[in-house]
């Protein structure tokens, strides 16, 4: 039975492009989170009577960005709650943009670059900051449900090499756990976080603009995303640990919010998902 020993080289094409959403460029994006930002910094004044601190900022541009799609019980425990009266003061200041928001924004590309969900992205960064529950907002959280969803579409599948291609097929389709979109917001976000948010140095909008704008290191995600995966800056022990991919315990998290899935997939479809995401991670870091 094979293991992604080799890293077969995998490439999906295509992207998730719902026709629901408003896309946005990287600069009308960061123009919104500017906006916000004033508004968090007023709601600050009104309620608190100072300003914003980075910390507070950051939180709650985050929790603007994620209040009606990652908003429910699971994402309280993740990310933490959100105040309904930010909600109703933001909705109140900037009316306009909170129907953006609501609608669902995507940050394009003028050079047809990947896509990537705002709300998918606030929701992964401000998860990240709840230390106790860190794994479960990104890439591994995405990683163990999509694992759970190849129990479903390969339950009559016995042969390993069998679950792989399923796996290669679905991995990156709208119908699954990890769409394009998933994937480039998890890795966004981590990058981000790592790079920028976690210590409260940036402002979320000035991480935003180097990242996306003026460094453009958003075309080096894939590396990024590599480099910050071991403190060595070693890319096979990085290999390693997005190949082992989250611990079991996280599906008792899932099981807990998704009662009539309650099961810990076989070890065949953990280790398929883990190594499907970690090949076409490794494989578009060459093309990037």
């Amino acid at each position: 039975m094979s293991k992604w020993c080799d890293r077969p080289l995998y490439l999906p094409s295509g992207d998730a492009n719902p026709n629901y959403a408003i896309h946005l460029n990287t600069l009308g994006v960061y123009e919104l989170i500017k906006k916000l930002e004033k508004v968090v910094n007023d709601y600050s004044y009104d309620t608190r009577k100072e300003p914003a601190s980075i910390k507070i900022s950051n939180s709650f541009v985050l929790s603007l960005l994620r209040c009606y799609k990652y908003n429910n019980l699971k994402w309280e425990v993740v990310a933490g709650v959100i105040s309904p009266n930010l909600i109703k003061y933001a909705e109140d200041k900037e009316p306009e943009i909170m129907a953006q928001i609501k609608k669902g924004i995507h940050i394009t590309y003028s050079d047809n670059d990947k896509e990537i969900e705002l709300d998918h992205l606030a929701a992964v960064i401000d998860g990240y900051f709840n230390f106790v529950t860190k794994e479960w907002s990104g890439w591994m959280g995405d990683v163990a449900t999509f694992a759970k969803d190849l129990v479903k579409w390969t339950s009559y599948i016995a042969d390993y090499d069998e679950i792989v291609q399923v796996a290669i097929e679905k991995l990156g389709s709208n119908d699954s756990s990890m769409s394009f979109l998933d994937i480039h917001s998890d890795i966004d976000g981590e990058n981000l976080y790592n790079d920028y948010l976690k210590n409260n140095e940036y402002k979320f909008s000035d991480a935003f603009y180097d990242y996306y704008i003026k460094t453009n290191k958003s075309k080096l995600r894939y590396d990024v995303f590599i480099t910050n995966m071991d403190p060595s800056y070693d890319a096979d022990l990085a290999w390693q640990k997005l190949i082992a991919g989250p611990s079991d315990n996280i599906y008792v998290f899932l099981n807990k919010y998704d009662p009539d899935n309650d099961y810990l997939p076989a070890e065949n479809h953990r280790t398929a998902s883990y190594g499907t995401f970690a090949n076409y991670v490794f494989t578009n870091r060459d093309i990037m």
